[in-house]
């Protein structure tokens, strides 16, 4: 019996060492706080790129998970402190969608679940592939459709935005990714960013932003 006890005590210890491998996130060979010098020396994801707008480097030729990827650094001084992953970007919904659920699928496997702003499921707020799935079919899914009978209808453009985040957050920094819809230029959006620990909160305080055309 004591025996048994003690073994299945190291498969819990083992187990929870495993979870505290996996609750770590790296993206790629980065790292925040790495310098724009030790960003550049990743070659093989290069050729790097200023940003005028932040001030900082972007990729286009990340190959993360098999795929091609736009991948922007944000620099405090010299230091990386947020990096920004454009995991789609374009004016199909069917694209979109398939990279907000690629997103859904790493929060799932790796961070406890999906959690979307002002969402829940029975008193839930983590949400199952299905109701995932339901959810962004039935508000970005139609948001080309909306947008149009607004811009006809009363002369203005929507900005929709979903806010996801993991059920637990990494150690080492923080997840959240945003689902955009612009009207004004009929393009979405999957955005997946890395923050620092303490950084601000990246949710929207409105689903839609209305604007006159």
């Amino acid at each position: 019996m004591q025996k048994l006890i003690s073994f299945a005590f190291l498969l819990i210890a083992s187990s929870l060492c495993h979870a505290q491998t996996v609750s770590e996130y790296k993206l790629g060979p980065w790292n925040l706080g790495m310098t724009r010098a030790q960003i550049i020396a990743q070659s093989e994801y290069g050729p790097y790129v200023p940003v005028k707008a932040t001030g900082g480097l972007e990729t286009f030729d990340a190959t993360l998970d098999g795929k091609k990827e736009n991948v922007s650094f944000v620099f405090d001084g010299d230091k990386v402190k947020f990096i920004q992953v454009f995991k789609y970007e374009g004016t199909d919904f069917s694209g979109a969608r398939e990279a907000a659920l690629n997103i859904f699928r790493l929060f799932d496997s790796q961070f406890g679940g999906t959690t979307v702003n002002g969402v829940s499921v029975d008193g839930h707020g983590r949400l199952d592939m299905s109701s995932f799935t339901a959810f962004i079919d039935r508000t970005l899914g139609k948001s080309i459709e909306l947008g149009e009978k607004e811009k006809k209808e009363h002369s203005i453009a929507m900005l929709i935005t979903l806010d996801m985040k993991p059920v637990t957050q990494p150690k080492n920094c923080r997840l959240h990714s945003q689902l955009i819809y612009d009207s004004r230029t009929k393009t979405f959006y999957v955005f997946l960013f890395q923050d620092e620990l303490g950084a601000s909160d990246r949710t929207r305080t409105s689903l839609i932003e209305i604007t006159p055309l």
